[in-house]
């Protein structure tokens, strides 16, 4: 089987990405990756992860989006700091963020996805086929892309995380 794999190489301020598809603007969204990280980060080496879809092409400070976010130490532009998933929804300025409870574990695979219904009025995240969060507030209204964006802020170490599978899908008519 192929493995997508993301690197952080070892520059301090490493952003690896990947946007793709065109944008996708109104109905509903579905969207599932099977995540392995090799590296939990720590005071030495900071990093943080994005998983989902975004408004801004190859920037780690999403200005719209739906996604789960790993950012242990709080350093991006949603300022929570956790050692679990979270789920986010950001309209423009406006945010809303749920802690999942699960996690972010070095060489343990999980499958994180989310729908959002095509009255773009809830988001639902699920981590392992578990709903973690459902979101109602704050889900964008703009044109947003897939994506998986990694931003290092410390360190000279390389972080790897494999990917074994991304699935998305635009549709009109699910609620």
């Amino acid at each position: 089987d192929d493995v997508l794999i993301m690197t952080m190489q070892t520059t301090a301020t490493s952003r690896p990405y990947l946007n793709a598809g065109t944008s996708l603007y109104t109905g509903g969204y579905e969207m599932s990756a099977l995540i392995i990280p090799s590296t939990l980060p720590s005071l030495t080496e900071k990093f943080r992860l994005m998983i989902g879809l975004g408004s801004t092409l190859a920037d780690s400070d999403q200005a719209s989006g739906i996604y789960f976010l790993y950012d242990k130490y709080g350093e991006g532009n949603v300022g929570t700091a956790s050692d679990n998933y979270l789920c986010v929804c950001k309209n423009g300025a406006s945010i809303s963020v749920v802690d999942s409870g699960i996690p972010y574990q070095s060489l343990v695979g999980r499958k994180l996805s989310f729908v959002k219904n095509t009255l773009g009025t809830e988001v639902k995240f699920y981590i392992d086929n578990l709903l973690v969060a459902t979101i109602t507030t704050n889900i964008p209204t703009v044109p947003m892309r897939q994506m998986i964006n990694g931003e290092k802020y410390l360190g000279t170490g390389t972080i790897i995380i494999y990917f074994d599978y991304l699935y998305y899908k635009s549709y009109k008519n699910r609620i």
